[in-house]
């Protein structure tokens, strides 16, 4: 953590902090007491009352240890998860910063996405594959739209201009994570498949990665993804949150990879999946040590007390779907559940995205909205039910910055009266950007005309 929060200071322009600290991952060895009497048994076969002495020695030179580990990778996760929080901010400030310039930035010196050039669809990486990746394997630049569950990312290109950017479905090979459930097929999450989810989501949503398709079926693609150089399906493995493919594990049993490469990957897999079973992390996790609360897909309560329930409480969310720029499907993180819901932000209205019936720049807002919201944490103020079931209106906060406020200063949302009353402090500041929008004729309000002063 003294690396990635900067303490030490820089010498001649380089990073030098790698020389005074290291990365908290891999093994420990610990050696019980040998003695010197018991090493000629070693070429002997043991008995079991040594072999039980053995055993006790070991548990209890290992022993002494437990609790310092466990306290150090809980401060490391602690540091981990305030250091994605911080740069989940600082992406969406800088984001805001793009889109509209008179608003603050946030400058951390992190690494953003949709700052750079190279990302104009799938662009070539630069940099030298990791020994993981086969040299031959073609790797590009995308960002990560959205996490479908703990082992499928939906990729994109940058956003440029008002121009969709192209999107494609990747599957990490040769791993598996349990299988999400669906509102349509009507059956629950798998155990562990949301928090798997939610572990890569909070990892790589909104993120640079490189990747390289390395086959695909009729309807799939599968492949190699990269954070930061490091293997993401290895990642999930390692921690728990995923494990071999049945699929992998039989063509490893017969030996029948691809290549050597191909091999030592999928057994480097294999072993990290035993070290997560050892270990008791993630999915192997005994009972109660992770989030099992429950998903509900629909919401089919009653609205109004739901609202009455929860007024004036600011209530955690995930953005799970942009259906407009102002209207979000959620999953609010309750004590008992994880509730989904639509919310309309209060005091806007969005160009709406109808099937067929788009109104204009309904699928810039969209797209914008996507790239600042989507798959990212926020903290959301319930304020009334809307007439549609399962619709509630309610305000949108994000550690750096109002999204709605800045959809109306970007000319990509106006004032709705119907809802302005719902707005947090009034609606006059959405008045004033309006105003401004519409002065600079930006995007919705482009062909505005100004009437003519008397």
């Amino acid at each position: 953590w003294m690396r990635d929060t900067r303490v030490l200071p820089w010498v001649a322009g380089q990073d030098w902090s790698c020389v005074w600290t290291q990365r908290f991952h891999g093994d420990v060895t610990v050696l019980p007491r040998t003695r010197v009497s018991e090493l000629p048994k070693l070429l002997s076969d043991p008995a079991e009352p040594w072999l039980a002495r053995c055993f006790d020695d070991g548990a209890r030179a290992v022993r002494p240890w437990v609790a310092g580990l466990q306290t150090r990778r809980a401060v490391e996760d602690a540091v981990a998860h305030v250091l994605a929080d911080a740069r989940a901010a600082d992406a969406f400030a800088q984001a805001l910063h793009c889109a509209v310039p008179d608003l603050p930035r946030v400058d951390s010196g992190v690494d953003h996405a949709d700052d750079h050039d190279e990302l104009d669809g799938w662009s070539p990486q630069r940099t030298p594959p990791s020994p993981m990746t086969n040299s031959s394997t073609q790797m590009q630049t995308a960002v990560v739209k959205l996490a479908l569950s703990g082992d499928t990312l939906v990729l994109r290109g940058a956003l440029r201009g008002n121009q969709a950017p192209a999107e494609r479905t990747l599957t990490l090979s040769h791993i598996t994570a349990p299988r999400l459930a669906s509102a349509k097929r009507g059956e629950p999450d798998a155990p562990g498949a949301y928090a798997s989810r939610e572990f890569l989501r909070r990892r790589v949503a909104g993120k640079r990665v490189h990747f390289a398709v390395r086959h695909a079926t009729a309807n799939r693609e599968f492949g190699l993804v990269e954070l930061d150089g490091v293997d993401v399906a290895m990642l999930l493995v390692r921690e728990g949150w995923a494990q071999l493919s049945t699929h992998a594990r039989a063509r490893l049993d017969r030996g029948a990879l691809r290549d050597a490469d191909e091999e030592a990957e999928v057994r480097a897999l294999a072993d990290a999946e035993q070290l997560a079973r050892a270990g008791r992390r993630g999915l192997w996790a005994p009972p109660g040590a992770v989030d099992a609360r429950p998903r509900v897909l629909v919401f089919d309560g009653d609205a109004a007390a739901f609202v009455r329930a929860h007024a004036g409480r600011e209530l955690k969310a995930t953005v799970e779907h942009v259906r407009d720029a102002a209207t979000l499907r959620l999953a609010v993180h309750l004590p008992t559940c994880h509730q989904t819901l639509t919310l309309q932000m209060a005091g806007v209205r969005a160009p709406s995205t109808q099937p067929g019936a788009s109104e204009p720049f309904a699928d810039e807002a969209r797209f914008q909205a996507e790239a600042k919201l989507l798959h990212h944490d926020v903290h959301v103020t319930i304020a009334a039910a809307a007439a549609t079931s399962g619709v509630f209106v309610g305000s949108v906060r994000h550690p750096a910055g109002n999204i709605a406020e800045w959809l109306v200063s970007a000319g990509y949302a106006r004032v709705n009266d119907a809802t302005a009353a719902h707005v947090p402090g009034g609606p006059q500041r959405l008045r004033d950007l309006e105003r401004d929008a519409r002065d600079r004729r930006v995007n919705i309000w482009r062909d505005h005309v100004a009437p003519q002063k008397p």
